[in-house]
């Protein structure tokens, strides 16, 4: 498997949903993105879905989550693990740790060793802002105003995705889908212009590059995920993670004819880090509709050596 990063620059606005229009992420899980491209596959072709799946369960197709990169400086998640700072940590200190979400790839060993200098512009820095608009809902003669918050990267700024290809027509047929979904744009709101972007794809760094490959003392997963059931025992042997609820309804008029919940699962976040590695899956998350529904949990994995 070879890899290289997918970098997203929005040209509008984005509203990536934590279960209201009132509030909005910053960026969005790997599972998300599956979603996204399942539905703009199954628009080309109906057993789009399935096709992916199988590249996924066949070891040829690999994503991490999205996250900000600045001009050249690539942000990875803060490692969900214990870090002895250096000399003294104070109150603030401690504040401004919990504070940090990201941590610059290049930093990241300083960050590891608890010698980065976290008071750093590119610690405290903003990949953009956010703004508030409202709508109004029209029912019967009535009409009910809400609000929709949403994120704008600044022009320096935007998202990037880790993606690993088993060959070049694994790549090629990636490629068509995003594509298409720079077009239709990705999270909520999009009949409204939101999440559309430019797509380009880049090189990945030699020093990420060297942390996916040989052994290390411990794992971070860069993709939120889930192992399988025979997994399970020994991930969480050494391991220290945080666990988030993914959920959400169903986005396919096949599937039926109102509305439906996807059955809610939970799964470890990306920064979350292990002992050991483990392989996850593509889990089925549909109730009762006429198709499965995916949910992409499988971890990308990069070593932690303290």
């Amino acid at each position: 498997m070879y890899y290289k990063l997918l970098k997203l620059k929005f040209t509008k606005g984005v509203h990536f949903g934590n279960g209201s229009l009132e509030g909005a992420e910053t960026a969005f899980n790997a599972d998300t993105f599956f979603s996204a491209m399942c539905i703009e596959a199954l628009s080309v072709n109906k057993e789009g879905a399935e096709l992916l799946v199988s590249m996924v369960r066949e070891n040829k197709l690999l994503l991490s989550d999205a996250f900000p990169y600045k001009d050249s400086i690539l942000y990875i998640p803060k490692p969900i693990m214990h870090i002895e700072r250096k000399g003294n940590s104070g109150l603030s200190e401690r504040k401004l740790i919990k504070k940090i979400r990201y941590v610059p790839l290049d930093d990241f060993d300083d960050y590891v060793a608890g010698c980065a200098n976290l008071s750093s512009d590119e610690y405290a820095f903003e990949f953009g802002k956010y703004s508030v608009n409202t709508r109004a809902f029209v029912y019967s003669e009535e009409t009910q105003p809400y609000r929709v918050v949403s994120f704008s990267f600044y022009d320096s700024c935007g998202l990037y995705i880790v993606a690993g290809f088993g060959d070049e027509a694994v790549e090629e047929y990636i490629d068509e889908l995003v594509e298409g979904l720079s077009y239709s744009g990705i999270g909520g709101k999009r009949s409204s212009g939101y999440g559309r972007f430019e797509y380009y794809k880049s090189k990945i760094p030699d020093k990420m590059l060297q942390r996916m490959e040989g052994e290390h003392s411990k794992y971070m997963s860069l993709s939120v995920s889930l192992p399988k059931n025979e997994e399970l025992g020994k991930s969480i042997e050494n391991a220290e993670y945080l666990m988030i609820r993914r959920g959400g309804f169903v986005a396919s008029e096949s599937y039926a004819k109102e509305f439906v919940k996807k059955r809610d699962i939970y799964a470890f976040k990306a920064g979350s880090c292990f002992g050991k590695r483990f392989e996850g899956d593509v889990f089925d998350v549909s109730v009762s509709g006429a198709h499965p529904v995916y949910r992409y949990l499988k971890p990308m994995f990069i070593g932690v050596n303290k």
